[in-house]
């Protein structure tokens, strides 16, 4: 019974294919859904988001049998401590499969507040669950549920197969999502390669980029540093289409900054997209080519570290409204009007 027939495997590769079809985010939703319901049938299949906490954050995609309207969602927060599961997975960071029936009888899930506050609602009294850990902040849950077959040990098994292609799918059209508003970031550098590793699109901040971090190596449009390729191969991108995301950065280190690097993997395509952005330690010296004062140049630095006023007030042993009559003179100077700007502006102006 446990063990999933040539059926059973071939609706999880329709599922996963279903899953890898598109990036596009606002179809997400469907995506997720669609490729549950292909492999593992259920009235109710939900998404929710966590933090790791275990604090409802909204939804992503629901699909039932009954209308559910914004209370309906409230009510299910304001409960959803008493769920079953919750212990399990936001106590002991349970990320397998699990059924409600192999730990809970029928009558004693009945006698929970989220069943009768929430699920008595639509009659559900069946469920199978699995946490999906997106990244360091989030956890987001998929939850299959029945209104009178119970789940079997196969149901579970392929659930667990299939629960490493939707955090794949889910982190690859967050991750779309963001580089829309990447590319039209000029200071963020973008590179494109190809699955085989070959260069298929860089623009000019990356170029800038990895000539400055990686000079003694090949940084042309043709070729990425050895660096970024090794790594890319200990996330097994190029030899494997398995995807193994990691939400932490690359950090190279350099004489006057940081470069963070990240990745976004385009299944469909095999495309891998480099995301890189610096961080630089700028001292007020370098940028007298600015024309600012000395104090003022020392308040566009903290400016570019992120500071809020009262910060740059304490730091400078200045007045906030002394502080915000310098922002006005830079913002005159550099010719913008917003600290973003100032920042911005002041570093691709150095560059």
């Amino acid at each position: 019974m446990g063990h999933p027939s040539q059926k059973d495997l071939e609706k999880l590769l329709f599922g996963i294919n279903n899953l890898h079809s598109d990036t596009n985010p606002s179809g997400l939703g469907r995506r997720l859904i669609d490729s549950v319901k292909i492999v593992i049938a259920g009235e109710i299949i939900a998404f929710d988001v966590f933090d790791l906490a275990g604090v409802h954050k909204g939804t992503i995609a629901w699909d039932s049998v009954a209308a559910l309207i914004k209370d309906d969602l409230q009510i299910f927060a304001d409960c959803v401590t008493e769920h079953p599961f919750f212990g399990d997975i936001f106590l002991d960071k349970e990320f397998d499969a699990l059924i409600i029936s192999n730990f809970f009888s029928i009558k004693n899930f009945y006698q929970t507040g989220v069943y009768n506050q929430f699920y008595r609602r639509v009659g559900v009294n069946r469920q199978l669950v699995i946490a999906l850990p997106i990244d360091c902040e989030r956890i987001i849950t998929c939850a299959i549920c029945r209104i009178q077959k119970d789940f079997t040990e196969k149901d579970r098994l392929l659930l667990n197969l299939l629960a490493g292609h939707l955090i794949q799918a889910i982190r690859n059209s967050q991750a779309f999502e963001r580089l829309e508003l990447v590319m039209q970031n000029q200071s963020t550098g973008v590179a494109i390669v190809s699955g085989d590793g070959s260069m298929q699109y860089i623009n000019e901040s990356a170029r800038l980029f990895l000539t400055k971090y990686f000079g003694n190596e090949k940084s042309n449009t043709d070729n990425l540093p050895d660096v970024l390729i090794n790594w890319v191969k200990e996330l097994q991108l190029l030899s494997n289409s398995q995807f193994i995301s990691s939400s932490v950065p690359l950090i190279i280190k350099g004489d006057s900054g940081k470069l963070f690097v990240r990745l976004i993997y385009n299944a469909p395509t095999r495309e891998i997209i480099f995301i890189l952005k610096e961080k630089t330690s700028l001292t007020p010296d370098e940028l007298k080519p600015l024309n600012l004062t000395q104090r003022e140049s020392e308040i566009l630095v903290l400016i570019t570290q992120g500071k809020s006023d009262e910060i740059i007030a304490s730091l400078c042993y200045i007045s906030p409204r002394t502080v915000q009559k310098h922002i006005e003179h830079i913002y005159n100077k550099l010719g913008v009007d917003s600290r973003t700007l100032a920042a911005v502006k002041s570093l691709e102006l150095l560059r």
